[in-house]
């Protein structure tokens, strides 16, 4: 249940969240409020300064991701996937069946990936959900894009994979076989990809 802040210059524990869980994913929307998602669905929503409150509780969630018009994605167990509104609140949306989700990303509202255990990535199109084949088996554990025609995802034993935004994804050579959790980047020409022992 810890929070932690950058100010610019060092880090600092915020007063307590309300929950001993293990949070996963953080979610802000620029303006100092937050979204805390984590273990067995703890869904936290605040600020700092003003505390937090709890919004739903299952499934459990392990990322969240958000376009900034107020939008919310959610995913986790159980290949749970979730939407926010502001017009409607938390919703569970229709998606095929997966294993359980442990990384979601977009370009855009229309151009949503998620991804997870052996080799699952499902991507909306601002409608529906679909499944798309990696010919993997690996665990996947976050996608990052720089927009849509850029993705890349990275998962156990240095798993790379690219996609050009058609549902075709393949895979890089990372020259490590080490496992790799997450994945960002600052444009399809500049990405990073971090891994067990202080792996960059």
């Amino acid at each position: 249940g810890a929070v932690l802040q950058f100010d610019g210059a060092a880090w600092r524990v915020l007063a307590t969240s309300g929950t001993g869980q293990n949070l996963r994913g953080v979610w802000g929307d620029g303006a100092g409020r937050l979204l805390l998602a984590g273990w067995d669905g703890t869904v936290l929503r605040g600020a700092p300064a003003a505390g937090w409150r709890a919004e739903i509780t299952s499934p459990a969630l392990t990322s969240v991701w958000g376009p900034g018009d107020g939008t919310l994605y959610a995913v986790g167990g159980r290949g749970a996937v979730l939407r926010r509104t502001p017009q409607l609140g938390w919703t569970v949306l229709d998606a095929p069946p997966a294993q359980p989700l442990y990384g979601v990303f977009g370009a855009s509202p229309a151009h949503v990936v998620a991804v997870g255990d052996t080799g699952t990535v499902l991507r909306f199109d601002g409608t529906s959900w679909r499944t798309e084949a990696t010919g993997l088996l690996t665990l996947l554990r976050s996608v990052w894009a720089a927009d849509a025609s850029h993705y890349f995802i990275v998962g156990e034993r240095g798993v790379i994979l690219s996609s050009s935004g058609n549902g075709t994804w393949t895979p890089m050579v990372s020259g490590t076989t080490a496992f790799l959790p997450r994945v960002w980047g600052l444009s399809a020409t500049e990405v990073f990809a971090v891994g067990d022992s202080g792996l960059v």
